[in-house]
């Protein structure tokens, strides 16, 4: 198997910090109200300009 180049080299995915975004839910307590989560804000993003 062949090695491209335009891929870093190994020793870049082991130093290369990454940032990934947490999607586990929110820990809610019984009885209390969900926390808001921006619903306008994500149907805005998903839809984005298929209304205008």
């Amino acid at each position: 198997m062949k090695c491209r180049s335009d891929l870093p080299q190994q020793s870049f995915w082991q130093g290369q910090g990454f940032d990934f975004v947490n999607f586990a839910p929110q820990k809610i307590e019984p009885n209390k109200p969900m926390p808001h989560i921006r619903m306008d804000l994500a149907i805005e993003h998903l839809l984005g300009d298929k209304f205008l």
